[in-house]
């Protein structure tokens, strides 16, 4: 995290006016992406989003250590979404046997990238969210394993398995 970036979060501690706004406004982007990333329910994801920025908004001033925000908003996020998905469990069964959802329609479809998606989806979940985190949010292993509370070494092993299977369902796909 840049130190831009963690004056911004002693800033919000603070209570210096606009700082929460400004946080909000330079993470938000990538705290949604993630979110929807991990649930295929865009409104829920966004809904879970919108309650993770309430209650990290709220828990900024226990942040004790400001480098270490944005691991731990993304475990603020994740808690929400695990939270989520447990209560709205049975509607998500229901989607998920209609299809994954639906791409935007676009004049030119780019079948490598649906190719990844799939491949993804067919991921196991602990699998699919590690990935995410260090390739698509950019996360250090350390900060992946703060978000998601397990070991430094299950990330490896967990990262190790999901480049795996989709580099495996990536090539059958080609041939």
């Amino acid at each position: 995290m840049s130190a831009q970036d963690q004056l911004l979060v002693v800033r919000c501690q603070l209570g210096e006016p606009g700082a929460q706004r400004a946080l909000v406004e330079r993470w938000y982007v990538e705290l949604r992406s993630y979110a929807r990333a991990l649930n295929q329910d865009e409104a829920a994801a966004d809904d879970a989003c919108q309650d993770a920025w309430i209650d990290a908004l709220r828990g900024l001033p226990k942040l004790r250590d400001p480098s270490s925000f944005r691991a731990w908003l993304f475990r603020v996020a994740r808690r929400r979404l695990v939270d989520g998905q447990r209560s709205g469990a049975r509607e998500a069964r229901k989607r998920s046997s209609l299809g994954h959802a639906a791409l935007p329609v676009e004049s030119a479809v780019d079948f490598e990238q649906l190719d990844l998606e799939r491949g993804l989806a067919q991921l196991q979940p602990n699998e699919r969210e590690v990935l995410l985190l260090v390739h698509a949010r950019g996360l250090t292993y350390a900060e992946a394993a703060e978000v998601l509370g397990v070991p430094l070494g299950t990330i490896r092993s967990r990262l190790h398995r999901a480049r795996t299977q989709l580099h495996t369902h990536m090539q059958r796909q080609h041939t």
